[in-house]
């Protein structure tokens, strides 16, 4: 009887050190998944999705998510600063969770950059980038941004660059990154054509016509107006940002000459 008893509140005991222990481990690792998911469900609208502010504003009322999130060299803190500029945009679960795990995300890139964790990258941090971040120099590769332009916007900035500061210039390039990215056979003019495939298929070449002032359709009228055949960058550069000067300037003859060579 005695031993009986013995027993029985000995295994009462253990369950009673399991349950304390499991419920330790909650709180020491807990569940990121579950916890943003947590987050993401509170947030959550008809059709599965919720909007970019408030579920970054939810998050950051969870200081453990997003400490555990960060242990785990997930990007959350320039993920959070992402669905704020977002703004009223929707956001699904299945968007947030993928973004935030993908180690070739531009979050997951600025966060192996910013080795000192302070939310902004120095002109010596980029540089790192340049020489140890292939998903760098890939993204440039792909937006046609030169890396000399990116490197002398460093150099001439005024304080660090934030994450969204540095997706604008990723992904807004000059008017010199469009025009390489137009001149399709790099002999250092836009043909007819290839100005007419750029207005008609390059959304950011169109939103820097917009941007000064002008229209696609001005564009192509000048154009046949002054006989142009092609067009240098200076030469595209005066007739977008100051169409009343432009004219029709023959380039010289070693331009000529170069560009017939490089045909």
């Amino acid at each position: 009887m005695g031993c009986g008893s013995s027993t029985a509140k000995t295994e009462q005991r253990a369950k009673q050190t399991e349950q304390k222990t499991q419920k330790q481990a909650t709180v020491l690792q807990p569940t990121t998944k579950s916890d943003l998911r947590t987050i993401f469900d509170a947030c959550c609208k008809t059709g599965g999705v919720a909007c970019s502010r408030e579920l970054a504003e939810a998050i950051e009322k969870s200081p453990g998510t997003i400490k555990t999130l960060t242990e785990e060299n997930l990007p959350i803190t320039y993920m959070l600063a992402h669905l704020k500029e977002q703004g009223d945009e929707e956001i699904s679960w299945e968007t947030l969770y993928e973004q935030l795990h993908d180690k070739h995300s531009l979050e997951a890139l600025f966060a192996r950059m910013d080795t000192n964790n302070d939310g902004a990258l120095s002109t010596q941090e980029l540089k790192k980038g340049l020489e140890n971040e292939p998903d760098l120099l890939k993204i440039m590769e792909e937006s046609h941004v030169p890396m000399k332009q990116v490197m002398e916007y460093f150099e001439e900035a005024t304080e660090e660059i934030d994450i969204e500061r540095f997706r604008e210039i990723l992904h807004h390039p000059t008017l010199e990154a469009l025009f390489e990215r137009a001149d399709t056979d790099h002999n250092g003019f836009l043909s007819q054509q290839e100005l007419s495939a750029a207005l008609e298929n390059d959304h950011a070449l169109c939103e820097d016509i917009a941007g000064a002032g002008m229209s696609v359709q001005a564009i192509l009228e000048t154009l046949r107006r002054e006989d142009q055949n092609q067009l240098s960058l200076e030469q595209l550069r005066n007739l977008i940002h100051d169409p009343d000067t432009y004219h029709n300037e023959e380039p010289d003859a070693d331009t000529t000459d170069a560009a017939a060579d490089a045909s």
